[in-house]
């Protein structure tokens, strides 16, 4: 392989990449398993594969479209994964260690959830970095892409579960007899408010809302008018020239007028306020305190104003979007637009299968909680679907799940852009340190310490055999022959780890000691000292 080759290929070695995935994903599952948690850590394990399939899709450049479309569809399991990681897990333990024999017994069975739930999320991180690592597809940039595409996915849903949620909370407030109905409150508040705008009060001037109309109509014609492409249209000529610049002088004018009228509505209020009109009639006189009544308290003038206000923005934003999308390829106005169909799609799904999943997921919840607690949890949220029904659950759900998944991807996103983990191997890291963690949490329960050291050195070998093949790859690409290299490399940081564990093991079975108050394990104190020469030596 040449230099050339290495540039266009920088990507990890194969034979690295296979290493890292199956010392991540084989450990990860000895580990889950001896945690006795396998549902919930499996659900998770998709929804990490998942999210890595949205960063791989958002890093289409070539393809953004197609790339967006993907990654809009695979956020909703990548939530779904987050939330079956680490409620599920911790629903599945409480419902086999609770309840228990005696108060005495709470502070472990709590510390043994606590384990057994971080060794699940533990495994399904190292999945995801493990799964990221075989393309190297983690970057600032991409994961950018990523979050952009999780937060419009999540835009129609959000917005669609706060309106139906509040609309449900308005009707049953109605439907209340205790008070007058939040409502009626609201609708009588939001009367005042259009009356006074729209339909004011003809006995007497109403200055300070009528300049605010005024100047709001005057900014929403200039804003309209600077928008339509009159200019451009006319004639390179004399003729063409002197026209361009009345309209341009008009602009300015109607901008002017706009922002000196919003400047006097502080002036219009006080006066307002302060001045009876029989003063203000006095001071103004007949004649010109009749025509500034029939011009502000005129409906049909507030009514003009309101529709140029309308139509004005409303051109504004049309020649916005039109614009945008002339220059802008059809591949990219489809990645823009793909998110918000994919939210209207879980929207569509939401409303499809609300009835039947939330049920069964009752159902489900309430089986897994022990004693009491599910009784209490029937009692909570049987009102609750009561008041909102089970469509609007549902929508929230999805809009929750979407969320779960956004802040998911920015967190990767911050982690990256703010150097705390290197791009090249972001995967890499993420599978060795999720594997460490996860070894560390498993020492907790009653796991072997065989185990427990075969983690820790899997972890290190995820790690040197991952950066060992990004390295290899940035140098002389992906296609080309080292695999002899590769296994090598491998094997000897294989070899030091077996050799450092196993010391470690013989210490920690021969090595007890009692210090009073029972038998002390120098296994511990072997384990960190032998994973810090083990660290040591494969530098």
């Amino acid at each position: 392989m040449t230099g050339h080759d290495a540039v266009d290929d920088p990507q990890p070695t194969r034979t690295s990449t296979l290493v890292v995935v199956l010392a991540s994903v084989l450990t990860a599952a000895a580990l889950v398993r001896a945690a006795d948690v396998v549902w919930p850590a499996l659900l998770g394990a998709m929804g990490a594969v998942t999210l890595a399939g949205v960063v791989w899709a958002s890093g289409w450049k070539r393809h953004e479209a197609a790339g967006s479309v993907l990654a809009s569809v695979l956020v909703l399991p990548v939530g779904i994964g987050i939330v079956a990681a680490t409620a599920g897990t911790v629903l599945v333990l409480a419902g086999g260690l609770f309840p228990v024999p005696s108060a005495a017994d709470v502070p472990g069975t709590v510390i043994a959830l606590t384990a057994r739930a971080a060794v699940v999320t533990g495994a399904v991180a190292a999945v995801f970095g493990a799964t990221t690592a075989t393309r190297g597809v983690l970057d600032a940039d991409t994961l950018e892409d990523a979050t952009t595409t999780a937060v419009r996915t999540a835009v129609v849903p959000f917005c669609l579960a706060i309106l139906l949620a509040g609309s449900a909370a308005l009707r049953f407030l109605e439907s209340n007899d205790a008070g007058p109905g939040i409502q009626t409150v609201v609708g009588d508040v939001l009367r005042e408010i259009t009356s006074l705008f729209f339909q004011p009060d003809p006995l007497g001037p109403h200055l300070p809302t009528f300049a605010v109309m005024a100047g709001a109509a005057l900014l929403a014609a200039h804003r309209g008018v600077h928008a339509l492409p009159i200019t451009e249209l006319l004639p390179e000529n004399e003729t063409g020239d002197d026209y361009r610049e009345r309209i341009e002088a008009g602009q300015r004018r109607l901008l002017w007028a706009g922002l000196v009228v919003l400047a006097a509505v502080p002036i219009a209020a006080i006066v307002h306020l302060a001045v009876p009109p029989r003063q203000l009639r006095a001071a103004l006189g007949s004649g010109l305190y009749d025509v500034v009544l029939a011009v502000t308290a005129s409906p049909a003038l507030r009514s003009l104003a309101w529709w140029v206000i309308v139509c004005g923005v409303a051109v504004a934003g049309v020649v916005w979007l039109l614009r945008r999308l002339v220059q802008s390829s059809p591949d990219r106005i489809g990645s823009v637009l793909a998110p918000f169909a994919g939210g209207v799609g879980v929207v569509a799904l939401a409303f499809a299968v609300s009835d039947d999943v939330l049920f069964e997921a009752v159902a489900w919840v309430a089986g897994q909680l022990p004693g009491q607690f599910s009784t209490q949890f029937r009692e909570v949220v049987t009102p609750v679907i009561n008041v909102y029904g089970f469509t609007t659950i549902g929508v929230a759900a999805a809009a929750a799940l979407l969320f779960l998944a956004t802040v998911a991807v920015s967190a990767l996103w911050a982690v990256l852009a703010t150097g705390y983990v290197e791009g090249r191997t972001a995967g890499v890291t993420i599978a060795s340190l999720a594997l460490f963690n996860t070894a560390a949490f498993a020492g907790v329960l009653d796991v072997s310490n065989l185990l427990v050291l075969g983690a820790l050195v899997a972890a290190v070998l995820v790690w040197d055999a991952g950066e060992f093949g990004v390295t290899l790859g940035q140098e002389v690409g992906r296609l080309a022959n080292t695999r002899r290299a590769e296994l090598v490399h491998a094997t000897g940081t294989l070899a030091v780890g077996v050799v450092g564990a196993g010391v470690a093991l013989l210490v920690s079975r021969v090595g007890a000691v009692d210090a009073g108050t029972g038998p002390v394990a120098l296994g511990l104190v072997a384990v960190l000292g032998g994973l810090l020469l083990l660290v040591v030596a494969l530098r």
